[in-house]
């Protein structure tokens, strides 16, 4: 055997020899029972967002996206605020259901919006309900493809596959 290949091997042999153990272990578990080291988180963790950040956000993204003038971002800022205050008071509401909360959020984006409407003009309202409109089909295109993934046929855009 030449020095060369030994040397090889008990190099390659002293890289993967942490990993031997790993792969040889099993472990027999009870239903219930986790594996050792690893931990189960039980409850759903939630993102959460200072209201402030996302009151900065939408009026950033109206001035942005439907060129607000500075007196309409003036009187777009506290219908901002109160909506975004609104919403964040229903969601944390433990007293609704979910289906309340959903109603509740829809009707301050109602109000929202139409007191949105006064502040801009008609062009800017425009922009604005095309905005959203795209954003509604990119949402439901989203959609669609995930629900026809998970049923496992292709989704409507997608290439078809060559075997």
């Amino acid at each position: 055997m030449k020095v060369t290949t030994l040397l090889y091997s008990v190099l390659i042999s002293a890289l993967f020899s942490p990993w031997l153990p790993a792969f040889g272990q099993s472990v027999d578990l009870t239903p219930g029972q986790q594996p050792p080291g690893q931990e189960v988180t039980t409850t759903k963790t939630r993102r959460t967002v200072d209201p402030e950040s996302i009151k900065r956000a939408k009026l950033t993204r109206l001035k942005h996206d439907i060129a607000l003038s500075e007196e309409q971002a003036e009187k777009a800022k506290p219908l901002i605020d109160a909506y975004v205050n609104a919403v964040q008071a229903i969601k944390t509401d433990a007293t609704l259901d979910s289906r309340t909360k959903r109603q509740k959020v829809a009707e301050a984006r109602q109000r929202y919006d139409s007191d949105l409407n006064e502040v801009l003009n008609p062009e800017q309202q425009q922009k604005l309900a095309s905005l959203k409109e795209e954003r509604r089909e990119r949402l439901r295109k989203a959609r669609a493809a995930r629900s026809d993934s998970s049923s496992g046929q292709p989704a409507p855009n997608a290439a078809p596959s060559v075997q």
